[in-house]
């Protein structure tokens, strides 16, 4: 089965900062193809770059609003034994000898797997052709695993760029979020079943901003 995934930038921000990251890719390339919260996934950007490394680097240098950014080494379809497979060959061209790895995995999206399947099947492929050590706490190198729905993005990071970007963390609004009580006025119409419809989504909305009472 042939999948299409695009994108060879994947970018992690704070819920609600999408659209300010977009505006800082485009200013750094504009030619670039931005996809903000793909498959609704929120949180999330997808880019298609001429230059994803150089994109990445000037990202994670100027903005605050990234958290992480992951240059897309291979794709494939979601599925352990494949993104085994790709990871084993991206990691043949990218880990040194006698260096550490770790596999994570974030999925996206409803799987007959879990993340640590993935993890399992790339870490036992690349152990037992490379004879790599794993080191889960402090690994030379992360190979890392973002699945969105039936694509699965590969990417391959240095430990300490990703243990340093999880350190610098933004100031989390969510605290002040969750003391908020918002009053809904309803939306009332001949249809019982789109008042519904509409009283749900606005629901949903202040689920994802944590808001404390609605």
């Amino acid at each position: 089965m042939e999948v299409n995934c695009p994108f060879n930038l994947l970018l992690t921000t704070q819920l609600g900062f999408e659209q300010l990251v977009r505006t800082a890719v485009e200013t750094i390339e504009p030619g670039a193809k931005v996809t903000v919260s793909p498959r609704g996934y929120k949180g999330l950007v997808g880019v298609v770059s001429s230059s994803p490394e150089e994109l990445a680097r000037s990202l994670l240098e100027s903005s605050s609003y990234v958290e992480k950014a992951f240059v897309v080494k291979a794709s494939c379809l979601a599925e352990p034994g494949l993104i085994a497979r790709e990871a084993l060959r991206i990691a043949r061209e990218s880990l040194p000898r006698g260096s550490s790895f770790a596999a994570r995995t974030v999925r996206r999206g409803k799987h007959s797997f879990t993340s640590i399947d993935v993890n399992i099947a790339v870490g036992s492929a690349i152990v037992s052709e490379l004879n790599l050590e794993v080191d889960l706490e402090t690994p030379d190198y992360v190979v890392f695993t973002n699945i969105i729905d039936e694509c699965a993005y590969i990417s391959i990071i240095k430990g300490e760029k990703l243990r340093g970007k999880e350190l610098k963390r933004k100031p989390s609004f969510y605290r002040y979020f969750n003391k908020l009580i918002v009053a809904q006025e309803p939306y009332i119409s001949e249809d019982p079943e789109a008042s519904y419809k509409m009283g749900v989504r606005i629901g949903r909305g202040l689920q994802n901003f944590e808001i404390g009472d609605y």
